[in-house]
C-alpha cells in the first residue's frame, strides 16, 4: 500500500477559473464568491489538542481565500471533535 499521497499543485488561477465556470462569481472588488446570492463559505472543524493540524488548516484557510472562498477554522475540544 502507497502511504505517500500525490501532492496537488498550488494554482489559484486554476482554482478561480474552475470556480467561475461552476457559477461561483468574485464580486469585482474581492472577497467572496457567490451563487445565486449565497456565499461560497463553510467552517473547517479541528481538534483544540492537534497545533499541527490547527495550523495546517490556517493554511488551507489562506490558499482557499485566494480564491476567493471563505473557509473559517473552528478549533473544538477532541470529544466534541469526535462526536
Amino acid at each position: 500500500v502507497d502511504t505517500h499521497a500525490r501532492q496537488l499543485p498550488f494554482d489559484p488561477a486554476a482554482a478561480r477559473r474552475t470556480l467561475d465556470s461552476l457559477g461561483w462569481r468574485a464580486p469585482r472588488a474581492g472577497g467572496t464568491r457567490a451563487r445565486g446570492g449565497r456565499p461560497l463559505a463553510f467552517t473547517v472543524i479541528v481538534p483544540r489538542s492537534s497545533e499541527t493540524r490547527a495550523r495546517f488548516a490556517v493554511l488551507v484557510q489562506a490558499q482557499l481565500r485566494a480564491a476567493g472562498v471563505e473557509a473559517r477554522v473552528e478549533p473544538l475540544e477532541f470529544t466534541t471533535f469526535m462526536e
